[in-house]
């Protein structure tokens, strides 16, 4: 069996541990950086979500024309589907559809079988892909989604959170980490996928800490994000970044939620859920000094 047609299967394994992951579809979803915190942003038509052929596009920039490939396998794929979920899910406002394990299938058989004069690219290329197959899916067993609907409208929120090494060493240092105390960083993203505006009024978390079996959390109706109230327009989103400290554990919660009329008077509140997403230290290093 020759080195391509090994990196191809492997791929298709990649591809199946990211699906588990994301519990039936592909979602990409941007790096995530802790240096992030308490920052936040509102994606309008001008600053738009990336869609997953963009977010794909730039997880591979090292490896020659394989980001622009996949941008057309995607797309002709797409088109070429029988699933109207997947035709429809890389045009604006559909990114929240996910890709299929077809979709993805189809894909990578075409990559796979481009003519190539040069077969080390094809190497290089399918090492590329298996990479990032690796990054989503470590990102996915901490990214959660829901989607809400309440009256008409409809907002999604979509977080995935990551281990903070600086603030965990500065919290070692400070003689804070007793217990194992450790920092994440999450990033939150809420979309109005419905037709009328919506705006975050306030906030409520569970935090369920692994290590002693305790719960803390933030009050319901805790004011705004990163002292923000955002008024979503439909299509936009808001994306900001927080974090927490304590050994390993989990988060749930919701975003406290008003429906704006045509007169821009509340219609409605509505809790938007947040699915529960895992907070997952590194392992630990062996002690090369045991000579056990």
């Amino acid at each position: 069996m020759s080195l391509a047609a090994v990196l191809y299967r492997s791929t298709l394994r990649g591809i199946r541990g990211a699906l588990y992951r994301a519990s039936g579809r592909f979602h990409a979803l941007e790096p995530l950086s802790a240096e992030a915190w308490g920052d936040g942003v509102l994606r309008t038509p001008e600053l738009p979500v990336p869609t997953t052929a963009a977010v794909l596009f730039e997880l591979l920039p090292e490896s020659g024309s394989l980001a622009d490939d996949v941008v057309e396998a995607l797309a002709r794929c797409t088109a070429e589907s029988e699933c109207e979920e997947d035709r429809q899910s890389l045009s604006p406002g559909n990114e929240h559809r996910g890709l299929s394990r077809e979709l993805l299938y189809s894909v990578a058989r075409k990559l796979y079988r481009r003519e190539r004069e040069d077969k080390g690219a094809v190497v290089h290329e399918g090492f590329a892909a298996l990479r990032m197959l690796a990054v989503q899916k470590e990102m996915l067993a901490s990214t959660s989604m829901a989607l809400t609907e309440d009256g008409g409208s409809v907002v999604r929120t979509c977080v995935t959170s990551v281990y903070d090494a600086a603030r965990s060493e500065q919290l070692a240092r400070g003689g804070y980490a007793d217990g194992g105390a450790a920092a994440f960083c999450y990033r939150v993203e809420v979309t109005n996928l419905g037709e009328g505006p919506v705006q975050l009024l306030g906030r409520h978390w569970v935090i369920d800490n692994d290590s002693d079996g305790t719960q803390s959390g933030v009050p319901r109706n805790s004011p705004g994000v990163v002292g923000e109230q955002p008024l979503l327009q439909p299509g936009t989103s808001f994306c900001y970044a927080s974090g927490v400290v304590l050994p390993a554990g989990s988060m749930r919660g919701s975003f406290q939620m008003v429906a704006l009329g045509s007169d821009g008077e509340p219609d409605h509140e509505f809790d938007a859920e947040v699915a529960p997403f895992a907070l997952i230290p590194p392992p630990e290093e062996p002690d090369l000094d045991d000579d056990e």
